[in-house]
C-alpha cells in the first residue's frame, strides 16, 4: 500500500511541474521589446539617429549611481545585420531615448550565455546540426532564441529553443547569423 501511495504521490508532483513548465512556455519567442546589453569591453558606445546616420551621443554601460549597475537595451526593431532600433538611457535621471545601435556593440546576454537574436531575414532552426537536415521552423530577423553550446565546438551550431503560436520547437542553429555574445 505504501509503494501505491508513494508512486501516486510521484505522479501528481511529476503531473504539476509538467502542468507548470507549459504555463511558463511563452507563446512566441519575441521579436521585439526584450532586454540586451552593452558590449562589456567598452565604457559607452554610440547612438544614431537613423542606421548609419549621424551619431547623437553615447550610452554609458554603467550608473554610477548607489552601488551601480548595467544599463540594459530594450530591443524595439533589428533593423540590419548591422543596426539595431532600441530604447535606452544616456542618463538615469532622464526619460529613454530611442535611437539605432550597431549590432556589434550589443550583447544578448549579461553574464552567461543562454540567448541568440537571429540577425539575417530568416533562418532556418534544423533537426540536426546540418544544413542537409529538416526545416522545423523558419526564425525571423530580431527574435531572441534561447541557445545552448553543446554543440558549437564539435558540429558548429548551436541548439535551440524558439516557441511559435505556442509551439515549443527545439533544433539547430548556425552561430554565424547569430548575435549573441
Amino acid at each position: 500500500m505504501k509503494k501505491i501511495i508513494s508512486a501516486l504521490i510521484f505522479l501528481l508532483l511529476i503531473s504539476s511541474i509538467t502542468n507548470l513548465e507549459a504555463i511558463a512556455a511563452p507563446k512566441n519567442s519575441p521579436t521585439k521589446d526584450y532586454k540586451v546589453f552593452l558590449d562589456r569591453t567598452k565604457n559607452s558606445i554610440p547612438y544614431y539617429s537613423n542606421p548609419g546616420g549621424k551619431k547623437k551621443g553615447e550610452i554609458p554601460d554603467v550608473f554610477a549611481v548607489g552601488y551601480g549597475f548595467r544599463n540594459a537595451i530594450v530591443v524595439k526593431k533589428v533593423v540590419s545585420d548591422y543596426y539595431t532600433k532600441a530604447e535606452f538611457y544616456d542618463n538615469p535621471y532622464a526619460p529613454a531615448k530611442i535611437g539605432y545601435i550597431k549590432n556589434s556593440d550589443l550583447n544578448a546576454n549579461e553574464l552567461y550565455f543562454e540567448y541568440a537574436i537571429v540577425r539575417v531575414n530568416t533562418l532556418n532552426l534544423r533537426s540536426q546540426p546540418t544544413t542537409k537536415s529538416k526545416v522545423l521552423a523558419k526564425i525571423k530577423r530580431g527574435t531572441q532564441v534561447k541557445v545552448s553550446q553543446k554543440w558549437s565546438a564539435k558540429k558548429g551550431y548551436y541548439k535551440a529553443t524558439y516557441y511559435k503560436k505556442g509551439k515549443k520547437y527545439v533544433g539547430y542553429l548556425d552561430p554565424k547569423y547569430l548575435f549573441k555574445d
